[in-house]
């Protein structure tokens, strides 16, 4: 969680530990910058329901605090306004050098299919091809630091000996005519014919799959539509 959830789950065990029966605190940025960086207003709720003066109950609660706020103060009827303790933001800062994901607020777990594309097989290849599957990559990865399933789905290939570019390449038996095997160099360019990968068949469709089509699990290798199905918990 990011660093201003901890902090509210913090001070929320603060008013457990007092005795006050709330279910939620929220760090409100403070329009006053003079008073602090934050808000917390939860005083205001209870003072009716526990017969206190929520000035008291302010007190109470800021007299519980560790060292992780500074300039810890109580405006009007029972305001409390705090900072971040700037030792304590540096050191949140350097560990999230590290991995960054541990600050991040995760969303429900979802499992996405992105599909950022290829380039078009029957025209050259350009600088601009690379746009969408930068842009691609990045929603998936951020997504995926969300705390969400991502599976990518974009697929390129270029010959290693023409430099064609295309999207399927030629089956081997669409080439030799026959069936030679679950191992086979594959002929992939349908410019130039060349042989630019090795091919195995899905072990569950039996379809050749070559490259990035190829999905491992469990020592198995799957074609693209049998893994995604996996993946979406579909029975094979």
């Amino acid at each position: 969680m990011s660093y201003i959830k901890e902090c509210e789950e913090y001070i929320l065990n603060v008013f457990k530990s007092c005795g006050y029966d709330i279910s939620e605190v929220i760090l409100e940025v403070s329009s006053r910058e003079d008073l602090g960086e934050f808000q917390v207003n939860t005083c205001m709720s209870l003072a009716k329901k526990y017969g206190k003066n929520p000035r008291v109950i302010a007190e109470e609660i800021i007299s519980n605090f560790d060292d992780r706020f500074e300039n810890v103060n109580i405006a009007g009827p029972g305001f409390i306004n705090v900072s971040i303790n700037k030792n304590q933001l540096l050191n949140v800062v350097s560990s999230s050098l590290k991995d960054i994901s541990y600050l991040i607020d995760k969303d429900k777990n979802k499992t996405i299919i992105i599909d950022y594309g290829g380039a078009n097989a029957a025209k050259t290849l350009h600088i601009g091809h690379m746009r969408s599957a930068n842009i691609g990559e990045s929603l998936k990865r951020l997504s995926a630091l969300l705390g969400n399933k991502m599976i990518g789905d974009g697929y390129m290939f270029v010959c290693i000996e023409c430099g064609n570019v295309f999207q399927e390449p030629m089956r081997w038996e669409e080439k030799h005519g026959l069936d030679s095997g679950p191992y086979e160099q594959f002929s992939g360019c349908p410019n130039c014919g060349s042989s630019y990968t090795k091919a195995y068949r899905c072990d569950y469709c039996g379809e050749w799959i070559t490259g990035d089509y190829i999905k491992v699990e469990n020592d198995n290798r799957y074609c693209e539509n049998c893994f995604m199905s996996m993946e979406l918990g579909d029975e094979l």
